[in-house]
C-alpha cells in the first residue's frame, strides 16, 4: 500500500514539474526578446534593466526597456572626453631644451638664462610656429633640489625667458602661453638618488628644461 502511495506522489511531482516547465517556456518568451512572468510582464533586475533572452535584437526593444542603456552611455561620455583630453595632453613636445643632452643645452642650477645652444634651436622653432600660426604652450621645469616655492617661480621664469626669445624672433606674443611646472614631471626620476654635490647637479641636468607644446 505504501509503495502505491509513493509511486503516486512521485508521478504527481513529475507532472507538476513538467507543467511548470511547459508554462515557463510559453510565458518566458511572451514578449519577443525578453523574459517575462506569467502575466507577460518583463522581468527587470535591481537596476531596472529588462532581462533579455537569446532571441533579443535591437529590433526587439520595447517601451520602458533600453532607457537605462542610453543613460549609461550618456554618463560615460564625459569620462571618455576626459580620457581623450588626457591622451592629447601627453602629446610629444614640439621642443625640449637640451634634447642633445649636452652640458651647454640646459639651464644652469638656479638660473633662467638661455644658452647659446638653446637660442639656436629656438630660432628654428620660431620659424615653425610662425609657419603654422598656431598657439603654443611653453612649460618651464626645475630639478628636485631646493625650495619648491622658489622652484615654481624659477620654472616660470625659464618659460618666460623662452617666450621672450620667441617673440624677438617674430612669433606673435598672443600665440604663446607660459606655465611654471616646478620640479614636477621629472625626467631623471630616481636615477640620481644617492648622488650629492656636483655629481647630483650634473645628474639632474635634464630636469632643468623648457618644453614647448602645440596647443
Amino acid at each position: 500500500m505504501k509503495l502505491c502511495y509513493d509511486e503516486f506522489m512521485a508521478k504527481q511531482k513529475k507532472l507538476l514539474l513538467m507543467t511548470s516547465l511547459s508554462f515557463f517556456s510559453v510565458t518566458a518568451f511572451a514578449v519577443q526578446g525578453y523574459v517575462t512572468d506569467k502575466d507577460g510582464h518583463i522581468w527587470k533586475d535591481y537596476a531596472h534593466e529588462c532581462w533579455e533572452n537569446k532571441e533579443w535584437s535591437p529590433n526587439s526593444e520595447v517601451d520602458g526597456c533600453g532607457a537605462n542603456k542610453a543613460a549609461l552611455k550618456a554618463a560615460a561620455a564625459p569620462a571618455q572626453e576626459v580620457e581623450q583630453k588626457t591622451t592629447e595632453a601627453k602629446a610629444v613636445p614640439l621642443y625640449v631644451s637640451g634634447k642633445d643632452l649636452s652640458d651647454k643645452a640646459h639651464f644652469a642650477r638656479g638660473k633662467a638664462s638661455l644658452t647659446e645652444s638653446d637660442k639656436s634651436e629656438l630660432s628654428k622653432v620660431a620659424q615653425e610656429i610662425k609657419g603654422m600660426d598656431k598657439k603654443v604652450v611653453v612649460k618651464g621645469y626645475t630639478d628636485k633640489t631646493g625650495n619648491e616655492k622658489l622652484n615654481q617661480k624659477l620654472s616660470y621664469l625659464r618659460a618666460e625667458q623662452t617666450k621672450n626669445y620667441l617673440i624677438s624672433k617674430g612669433v606673435a606674443a598672443d600665440l604663446i602661453e607660459v606655465e611654471g611646472k616646478g620640479s614636477s614631471d621629472s625626467v631623471t626620476g630616481t636615477s640620481c638618488n644617492g648622488k650629492t654635490g656636483a655629481e647630483l647637479s650634473n645628474c639632474l641636468q635634464q630636469d632643468r628644461r623648457v618644453e614647448i607644446y602645440l596647443k
